[in-house]
């Protein structure tokens, strides 16, 4: 959805993106049409992790985009071993 009507579940309740204090300024996020706006999903985690337990390797696939599709079955079968987890979920 438009990033303007986004809203997200805090600890003092649903608040809208646009009157939280984040890290960035979103001033294009604001009074723009549908293509020139910015955009959100959800993102539904299984499992979290504290940055003190990041995991890598040298071979894996890094990309500084903000999203990507991550195919590389090195990478992908090191993140389930490390992760103990299945390395073809869809869901």
């Amino acid at each position: 959805m438009r990033f303007d009507a986004a809203a997200v579940p805090t600890s003092d309740g649903v608040r809208r993106l646009t009157d939280l204090p984040l890290v960035h300024d979103y001033p294009v996020a604001r009074n723009q049409d549908d293509d020139e706006t910015e955009w959100v999903l959800p993102v539904r985690w299984i499992d979290t992790r504290p940055e003190s337990e990041a995991y890598w390797e040298k071979g894996m696939f890094g990309n500084q985009n903000s999203a990507c599709t991550l195919r590389q079955e090195f990478t992908l079968a090191r993140l389930a071993e490390h992760f103990d987890t299945e390395s073809d979920r869809s869901d």
